[in-house]
C-alpha cells in the first residue's frame, strides 16, 4: 500500500496576485499587469475581473484604452519575490520538505505531507488548513492532495478551491481535466488537437505501446502524467525566515498619508506571518527609495514584543510626521525583527498595569508634542557631580520584576529648584550667615559644609562650586532647610535645592 502522501499548492496569474497583496483598494477592480519597456509593454497578468471585461494576454497599453474601469499596474519583481517568500514561508509550516514550481504566471510548491498525519490532522484538514493560511496572507490558490504529486498538480492548475485525491482515483478524477494542463509544447498541443484529444481520460486511453512509437520516451511520460502515475523525486528548497515586504510606485508618492495607506497592509502581513509562528515584531525598519536614488530609511523599536498592527502603525506614522523623508518615494520596503512575545503574569491582588503598547503609542505622542523623542522617557544618572547631570533614556521593560519584602525607611524629601535662585548671602568667616530668600531675610542657624566639586576643566564649560545644607530662620520664626551653592569664578549665590 502506498502510504506516501504530496500535497500542491497552485497560485495562477502571479504577478497581478502579488501586486493586489498589499493594494487591497484594488482587489475588487478590473486590473491588468504590463510588462516590458515602454512602447512595447504587453499584459502578462490579470485577474479575475480583468480578464471578464476582455483584457487578454499579449494585449498592448494602446488596445487596452478601449476597455473602461481598467486598473493598470507594471509589473515588479520585487513584490513577486516578498509574495513568494510568503508563500512558501506559509507551506513550509506544513513540512520541511518543499520544491518549487516555476510556471510562466503562477507559482507552485509542492510539499512531502508524509508522516504529518499524527501532528496536523488528516490530509483533508491539512488542505483546508493551507487554503486558509494562504488567504490571510492575501493570496488565492488552489490546493489538492494526491499519492501522486503530478495528479495533485493537475487538479489544482484546472480548478479552484481544495480537494484530496484518494490513492486509485487518480485516473478519475484527472479524466475530465484538459489536456492542456500538462504544459504541452506546441507541437504536442496541435498533435493531440488533430488526433481529438482535448482531455487527460482520452490520452490515458491511448495504447501507451502506440503513444511512444509517434512521441518517443516524451509520449510514454504524457501518457503516466494522464494516468496518474508518473514518478516524481521531491528536490527541497532552503529558505530562511525572514520578514519582508516590498512594494513599487510607477510615479513618486510624496503625501505621508498616501504612504501610509501603503504600509498599512505591508504591516499588518508582517504581523500575521509572524503570528503564525507563535512570534512577536521586536522591531520594525522603513526603508523608502527616494526620486534620485537615495536610500531613507527609520526603525521602530517597540518597548515590548507586539504584533498589534495599529499600534506598530500609530507609532511609525508619529516617527514619520516627526522625521518627514526629503523626497517623493518611489518604493517602500518593510523589515522585521522577531522574538518571542512578552508575558506577563499578575497575582490576584496586584494592580493592573496599563497596556505596553497603549503606553508605547502615548509617548510617542508625547514626543510629537514636545518636538524631540529625547525629552521623553525615564531619568538616567551620568557618572558626574555636575548639576541636573541626567539623561532621558527611552522606556524599557525590566527583565525580571523584583519584588521587595522590606519596607523602605522614611526619606527627607528634596525639591530641586530648575532653574536654581539667586540670592544675596552675607558671610562670617567664610560661612553663610544671613541670606535674603524670595524677599525674606532668614538667618543661618546650623550649617554644614562645604563640599567642594568640580569638572570639565578640559573644556570651555568647566565648573567649581562650594555647596552648604543649612537650616535657617526668618525673623518672624518662618524655619527653611535649603541647600546653597557658591560658584568659585563669579562668587554667586544660589539656592539649589528646598529640604521638606
Amino acid at each position: 500500500m502506498n502510504t506516501a502522501m504530496y500535497a500542491c499548492v497552485y497560485a495562477r496569474e502571479f504577478p497581478a496576485q502579488a501586486l493586489l497583496r498589499l493594494r487591497p483598494e484594488l482587489q475588487r477592480k478590473a486590473v491588468a499587469v504590463l510588462e516590458g519597456e515602454p512602447p512595447r509593454e504587453f499584459v502578462c497578468s490579470a485577474n479575475t475581473r480583468g480578464y471578464a471585461i476582455g483584457v487578454q494576454r499579449g494585449m498592448t497599453r494602446p488596445q487596452m484604452e478601449v476597455l473602461e474601469n481598467l486598473e493598470v499596474l507594471r509589473r515588479s519583481s520585487a513584490e513577486e519575490q516578498s509574495a513568494r517568500e510568503a508563500l512558501l514561508e506559509c507551506v513550509g509550516r506544513f513540512s520541511p520538505r518543499v520544491e518549487e514550481l516555476r510556471f510562466e504566471n503562477a507559482l507552485g510548491f509542492g510539499t512531502d505531507l508524509s508522516g504529518t498525519e499524527k501532528l496536523l490532522g488528516t490530509a483533508k484538514n491539512i488542505v483546508a488548513n493551507l487554503f486558509r493560511q494562504a488567504q490571510a496572507i492575501g493570496l488565492e490558490i488552489s490546493v489538492a492532495a494526491s499519492c501522486n504529486l503530478h495528479a495533485a498538480l493537475c487538479w489544482a492548475k484546472s480548478h479552484v478551491g481544495t480537494k484530496v485525491i484518494g490513492s486509485g482515483e487518480e485516473l478519475k478524477i484527472l479524466a475530465p481535466i484538459p489536456v492542456d494542463a500538462l504544459d504541452l509544447t506546441l507541437d504536442q498541443s496541435v498533435t493531440f488537437s488533430l488526433w481529438g484529444i482535448h482531455t487527460l481520460g482520452a490520452l490515458a486511453a491511448l495504447p501507451q505501446t502506440e503513444l511512444v512509437a509517434r512521441l518517443g520516451q516524451e509520449g510514454k511520460r504524457l501518457h503516466q502524467l494522464a494516468c496518474g502515475e508518473h514518478p516524481h523525486l521531491l528536490k527541497p528548497v532552503t529558505q530562511e525566515f525572514e520578514l519582508k515586504e516590498a512594494i513599487e510606485f510607477e510615479a513618486g508618492v510624496e503625501s505621508l498619508d498616501s504612504v501610509m495607506f501603503v504600509l498599512s497592509p505591508m504591516l499588518q502581513q508582517l504581523c500575521v506571518r509572524a503570528d503564525s509562528r507563535a512570534l512577536a515584531l521586536v522591531s520594525v525598519t522603513v526603508q523608502c527609495e527616494l526620486d534620485g536614488g537615495a536610500l531613507y530609511s527609520r526603525t521602530l523599536r517597540p518597548v515590548l514584543p507586539t504584533i498589534d498592527h495599529e499600534a506598530l502603525l500609530k507609532l511609525i506614522h508619529l516617527d514619520l510626521i516627526a522625521n518627514p523623508p526629503v523626497a517623493a518615494a518611489v518604493g517602500i520596503r518593510a523589515l522585521a525583527e522577531t522574538n518571542r512575545p512578552s508575558r506577563a503574569q499578575l497575582g490576584l491582588f496586584s494592580p493592573q498595569f496599563p497596556e505596553p503598547m497603549r503606553l508605547e503609542v502615548t509617548l510617542a505622542r508625547l514626543a510629537a508634542v514636545v518636538g524631540s523623542v529625547e525629552r521623553v522617557g525615564a531619568p538616567e544618572l551620568l557618572d558626574s557631580h555636575h548639576r541636573d547631570a541626567f539623561r532621558v533614556r527611552h522606556f524599557a521593560a525590566p527583565e525580571e520584576a523584583k519584588t521587595k519584602t522590606a519596607v523602605a525607611p522614611a526619606r527627607v524629601g528634596l525639591r530641586v529648584l530648575r532653574p536654581a535662585e539667586a540670592v544675596y548671602v552675607q558671610t562670617y568667616k567664610e560661612r553663610p550667615h544671613q541670606f535674603v530668600f524670595r524677599g525674606e531675610q532668614y538667618m543661618v542657624g546650623e550649617c554644614y559644609g562645604p563640599w567642594h566639586s568640580s569638572g570639565d576643566w578640559w573644556g570651555p564649560e568647566r565648573w567649581a562650586r562650594a555647596q552648604w545644607d543649612v537650616v535657617a530662620s526668618s525673623r518672624t520664626g518662618k524655619p527653611l532647610c535649603c541647600q546653597l551653592s557658591c560658584e568659585a569664578a563669579s562668587n554667586a549665590w544660589q539656592v539649589e535645592a528646598l529640604y521638606d
